[in-house]
């Protein structure tokens, strides 16, 4: 992932990212499962896929990969961001030297990216340009509402090997601000999650001396109104979304002495959810959530269902509404789980679909016979055989 940072550009560009261009051609009907990570001419990458995003029908992936064979003239030996139209086959490299996973607007015509450096960007896929600007390391990719007006990024505490920051650009008039926090002398404000259309953001603050918290809130930017997260919610990095509506949000119980499970707050009913069966050995983590918040996709160390043999991770998802879980790492071909299991695609919206219907995982394990370098891709797979 070395190479060079990408250069600032003017705030000139801002307003180019709103221009009105006509949109890359889309699918009438949403692509269905398969590879994602592929470069022109629809060939797999010749080296690893290390994150992906998905905009809400499938239609359009970015990823992040050190292949060389993705598009013509890749010779900088480092780790770049593609984004890919699954309608047409379109592969486009819209960063190099990145890090972090992408993300993608719900519809697919903005897509975020982090640099080596502390560069963070955002690519309009109708005008094909993209502003970029500076900011500290270690921050996660921006999540962009479908209408480009900001980008909100930052960065909770995870024993103290971050950084903490809640930001929200304005992409227009390159102009930043941090989410609410209780004014001079609470400076130290940290980002848990954002729901996939940017509206709600789950974050909290610290005074300087980080000796008083504001519990976690949930930031609903619409209507400007902050109310606080659900008692018992607790974060443990990465492990909690939200749902479009602000009503659901997933995080992790940590109970001690069990192993980490995935819980379901309804802010609505007021009520919370675990897994019908509850690990016995080994954590289960949430990595998203559906639009409408009764899917959850999990990545866990334990077998949740008999099928699961292979004795490693998988990416399962559980239909909060039914109680099932299923196993989403398997083949596309005859439903086998994989012999190696398989990671989630990336940190934040945009691995699964908005409907809950499938979702990306990264594996080693060829989900068909057309991968002929077994090394690591991203794939869209259905949440049961079938489903999509």
């Amino acid at each position: 992932m070395q190479g060079r940072a990408l250069l600032v550009v003017s705030i000139m560009a801002a307003a180019v990212l709103s221009a009105a261009c006509a949109p890359p051609p889309e699918p009438t009907v949403p692509p269905g499962p398969g590879p994602l990570s592929l470069g022109a001419g629809d060939v797999f990458g010749d080296d690893v896929t290390t994150g992906a995003a998905l905009s809400n029908d499938g239609a359009v992936v970015a990823f992040s990969s050190k292949a060389t064979n993705l598009v013509p003239t890749d010779t900088n030996g480092s780790t770049d961001t593609f984004v890919r139209n699954r309608a047409n086959g379109e592969v486009r490299r819209i960063a190099e030297a990145t890090v972090e996973s992408p993300h993608v607007s719900g519809n697919g015509r903005f897509v975020s990216f982090v640099a080596l450096g502390g560069s963070y960007g955002v690519f309009d896929r109708n005008s094909g340009t993209a502003v970029s600007w500076n900011a500290p390391t270690g921050l996660t990719a921006p999540v962009v509402p479908d209408d480009g007006s900001v980008a909100i990024y930052g960065r909770t505490g995870s024993f103290g090997a971050f950084s903490t920051a809640c930001r929200v650009r304005d992409l227009h008039t390159g102009t930043e601000v941090d989410c609410p926090h209780g004014g001079p002398g609470y400076g130290t404000v940290a980002l848990d999650a954002v729901s996939r259309n940017g509206r709600f953001v789950l974050y909290y603050w610290l005074d300087q001396n980080g000796g008083g918290t504001s519990g976690r809130l949930i930031w609903d930017r619409r209507s400007d109104t902050i109310e606080a997260a659900p008692s018992g919610l607790i974060v443990f990095g990465n492990s909690v979304r939200i749902s479009d509506d602000g009503r659901y949000v997933a995080a992790t119980d940590f109970t001690p002495g069990s192993p980490f499970q995935p819980l379901v707050f309804d802010r609505q009913a007021g009520t919370v959810r675990m897994l019908p069966q509850p690990p016995t050995s080994g954590g289960v983590l949430p990595v998203d959530i559906s639009a409408d918040g009764t899917v959850v996709a999990l990545y866990s160390e334990e077998d949740l269902v008999a099928a699961d043999t292979n004795g490693s991770v998988d990416v399962y998802l559980w239909n909060t509404s039914t109680d099932e879980v299923t196993l989403a790492s398997r083949r596309l071909d005859n439903g086998d789980p994989l012999p190696d299991g398989a990671a989630p695609c990336g940190v934040g919206p945009g691995q699964l679909l908005a409907s809950g219907d499938g979702v990306c995982v990264l594996t080693n394990a060829p989900l068909d016979d057309s991968d002929p370098f077994g090394i690591t891709d991203a794939w869209l797979v259905p949440g049961a055989v079938g489903t999509l």
